[in-house]
């Protein structure tokens, strides 16, 4: 008889969850920065930043923009987490990210040295893609709000830790996501900021927050001692 042990299957589950959690948390981290340096050295002639992070699918980043929202379609859908909420919240999200990914927002009139493509899209596209957007934004923060601070005993220091860090950015997304439905409802005030970039700012604070959620949750810091 071998004398070698089995691996714990729940314990093996348990690494790969954190494994997953960790790349949908870098993922988040890295969009922004990635698709803003990479188009800028890329795109020469552009020399500017775009209105959004939408935006970048028309650049040459778009693919890499399209690419990581149908990774963190596919990492979601196959995540089920502890309960149904955590399973329907990921399927959800999944669906929301593959919907953002493949039905673009309204490009520019005409190809230039930023937009090195343009597309002509019928309204219906561009609800399919702010709505999904703002379900996806919103099942983030449920998942920071509701779902990460869950425990199912007694709390461990390094928990309460993790649950303030989930509260906070649960919080900061849903106040980009206020700020980000502000300033596309409200004319003046995005004609008065536009030159700030708010729409991209607001956006990249929000992934940001988001990234980190899930790298937190993956317990690449603040692990149980």
């Amino acid at each position: 008889m071998s004398d070698t042990l089995s691996p714990d299957p729940g314990a093996l589950m348990s690494i790969s969850y954190m494994k997953l959690r960790r790349a949908v948390g870098i993922l988040g981290l890295a969009l922004p920065v990635v698709l803003v340096l990479g188009n800028l050295a890329l795109s020469s002639d552009c020399g500017r930043v775009q209105f959004s992070i939408s935006d970048y699918f028309y650049t040459k980043m778009g693919p890499y923009f399209t690419g990581t929202l149908c990774a963190v379609g596919l990492f979601l859908f196959s995540y089920y987490g502890y309960t149904p909420k955590d399973r329907y919240a990921a399927k959800l999200a999944c669906i929301c990210a593959i919907a953002v990914a493949l039905n673009p927002t309204q490009s520019a009139d005409v190809a230039s040295a930023c937009n090195i493509q343009h597309r002509s899209s019928p309204l219906y596209v561009n609800i399919i893609h702010f709505s999904g957007a703002i379900i996806l934004f919103l099942t983030f923060a449920y998942f920071s709000l509701c779902l990460f601070t869950k425990s199912s005993g007694e709390m461990t220091p390094q928990k309460k830790k993790r649950n303030v860090i989930y509260k906070t950015c649960g919080w900061v997304m849903l106040g980009s996501i206020l700020g980000l439905v502000l300033v596309s409802t409200i004319k003046p005030l995005q004609d008065a900021i536009r030159q700030y970039n708010p729409v991209l700012v607001l956006e990249w604070i929000l992934l940001w927050a988001f990234g980190f959620s899930w790298l937190v949750k993956g317990e690449a810091i603040l692990q149980d001692k």
